[in-house]
């Protein structure tokens, strides 16, 4: 697998997809995951670093297809 077809499967949304598409789907999971909104819910200080790296995760799919994109 590419990076770029694993970024596509992290941000959960077709290679077709536009930038339009990317954003929304990169914000949704932004939102699902970012820590400060994990520590909000109370959770777990495990949970909470797990959302961390999933948040870098999910920037570094977002660069790499913004990149193809542009």
């Amino acid at each position: 697998t590419t990076a770029l077809e694993n970024a596509y499967k992290i941000l959960n949304i077709s290679s077709e997809a536009d930038l339009k598409e990317v954003k929304k789907a990169y914000r949704k999971l932004v939102k699902k995951y970012h820590p400060d909104i994990m520590q909000a819910k109370g959770e777990s200080e495990a949970y909470i670093k797990e959302a961390t790296a999933k948040v870098q995760e999910i920037n570094e799919a977002y660069e790499v297809i913004k990149k193809k994109l542009n």
